[in-house]
């Protein structure tokens, strides 16, 4: 179903918010006798449910029409699109009820999987995958959210050089720069540029990277993922001649990703690689607002800890998260140099991570896995003023 085309609902349209009690603005989407779906016999469905075009922060909720409860599947800010996973048990006609919280906007509704009728399934209703995630900053201003495409690639878990233990198979590197494109010149209108991801073993099967896009020709959108594959491919919004970073979450292939531009502008890309994932569970990264975690200054020699679980929305039991996504502020003192933040009892993995300029502020985003205690370790090896924000989590 898609309100934007046409498709699954009388018209184009748009769902709205309620207005007032007994108002009725839903939409049903039939989601049995499609595809590869049955007519009868289903019990549930696995969708991906998006938000596309808000004009109001807002919750998008999924039940199956009948039923005593919803589900929150999808947030989204506003002016933006947002895409999340959910299970959401059919109603006797084959259909599920689709509601927004506030203002109004298009909604795509794509079925990825059913489940037979079995006591196993019966009234299950969970969402199974968070696909909102990060800042899209402009440096040095104030974020804003931007949605993720979720990630549902087909590769086995092999252990990477420098893998975490095991029974994990998330690698948080820091920051490393994966791609630059101006050594090949900017991606042109409608080009689909495949590049290999430096820091990335073939093994990865997703990735968290930000996308910088910087001298773009007109306004449009850029897409990084498997192009081939419209489900697998993450979108950012490009604006003409600004610079632009967001935080995404991609599939990667062989140590690839595929890069394109719309048909309107030429724009040139950095892409950093934050950390990656070896097995087929898609990656769970989650925003949140920005919270403080360290303001300080450091001599060189120094390392520095601090604990990062119960920050925000940072869960308090360390077994619920892997890493802590951070926004790293650095002034240097007279020498060029290099910011780190790594697990306590771990190891740093000796990427680029936040740089230190000898004048100048420098933002930067990094990955550090959490450690023992909940805690990360956080160095620098040339003396520096130091603001680290937390901005996001990975769950396990």
């Amino acid at each position: 179903m898609g309100t934007r085309s046409g498709i699954g609902v009388k018209e184009r349209c748009r769902l709205q918010q309620d207005r007032w009690n007994g108002d009725s603005h839903r939409i049903f989407a039939k989601v049995t006798g499609v595809g590869g779906v049955p007519a009868e016999g289903v019990a549930a469905v696995l969708v991906r449910v998006s938000a596309l075009g808000t004009n109001a922060a807002t919750t998008l909720r999924a039940w199956s029409p009948g039923a005593s409860s919803s589900v929150p599947v999808v947030k989204a800010p506003m002016n933006a699109d947002a895409s999340a996973d959910a299970i959401i048990p059919v109603a006797s006609d084959g259909t599920i009820a689709i509601a927004t919280a506030a203002g109004a906007t298009d909604v795509t509704v794509d079925v990825l999987g059913y489940y037979p009728n079995g006591p196993e399934v019966e009234n299950r209703s969970e969402v199974v995958s968070e696909t909102l995630i990060m800042p899209m900053t402009e440096l040095g201003s104030s974020p804003a959210p931007v949605p993720v495409a979720p990630v549902v690639p087909e590769a086995p878990a092999v252990p990477a050089p420098g893998a975490p233990p095991e029974g994990e198979d998330f690698v948080g590197i820091g920051a490393e720069v994966g791609y630059e494109s101006m050594s090949q010149g900017a991606i042109q209108p409608g080009e689909i540029r495949t590049v290999a991801l430096n820091g990335l073993p073939a093994q990865a099967t997703s990735a968290l990277v930000t996308v910088t896009t910087s001298d773009s020709t007109k306004k449009g959108k850029l897409r990084i993922g498997q192009i081939g594959e419209k489900v697998n491919a993450a979108t950012v919004k490009v604006r003409k001649a600004k610079t632009r970073t967001a935080i995404l979450v991609v599939p990667v292939v062989g140590g690839t990703v595929q890069i394109s531009a719309s048909k309107k502008p030429a724009v040139q890309v950095k892409v950093e690689v934050l950390g990656y994932r070896t097995s087929a569970l898609p990656l769970k990264a989650r925003g949140m607002s920005a919270r403080k975690l360290i303001k300080t200054k450091f001599d060189g020699t120094q390392v520095k800890l601090s604990k990062v679980t119960g920050i925000g929305d940072v869960p308090k039991k360390k077994k619920k998260v892997l890493a802590v996504i951070l926004r790293v502020t650095t002034k240097g003192k007279g020498a060029d140099g290099r910011f780190a933040a790594y697990a306590v009892g771990g190891v740093d993995r000796g990427s680029r991570s936040a740089t230190v300029t000898a004048k100048g502020k420098t933002t930067s985003i990094v990955v550090a896995e959490v450690g023992d205690e909940g805690l990360v370790a956080l160095a620098s090896n040339v003396p520096t003023k130091v603001r680290v924000k937390v901005v996001g989590y990975i769950r396990r």
